[in-house]
């Protein structure tokens, strides 16, 4: 499970919304921010990256199917949590499209547009 610590809270939203580069995937669309570093002479704070899924109600109109998809996308970004660079804020929204996925379509696609956005440590797909 994706611990507390490494999700986006709520009030870095719209800066994340308003200034974050955008992946899309028929099933899932990435939105990205690194904060830039603020001040002359200041090193730049280092943090892990943190994650924040997001589903709709397009996706159902059921709390219990919501919270489903989003568990085991956050089991899923758990996998990989640590070959995630550092500093980013990361947000996960899941389309409709979704509910036809099989878990491990589910962890391929999430694999993917990770990779796409190119988050991964070493940026090599394994």
């Amino acid at each position: 499970m994706l611990p507390r610590a490494r999700r986006v809270v709520k009030a870095a939203f719209p800066v994340i919304l308003k200034q974050g580069a955008v992946w899309h995937s028929p099933v899932l669309s990435l939105r990205v921010w690194s904060p830039p570093n603020i001040g002359i002479g200041k090193q730049k704070t280092i943090f892990q990256a943190k994650f924040s899924v997001i589903v709709s109600g397009k996706v159902s109109t059921k709390a219990v199917e919501r919270n489903l998809w989003k568990r085991r996308s956050r089991a899923i970004i758990s996998k990989f949590k640590d070959k995630i660079k550092n500093n980013y804020y990361c947000l996960l929204y899941l389309k409709p499209t979704i509910k036809t996925l099989s878990f491990k379509q589910l962890s391929d696609n999430i694999k993917d547009i990770f990779y796409r956005a190119n988050l991964f440590i070493n940026n090599l797909q394994s």
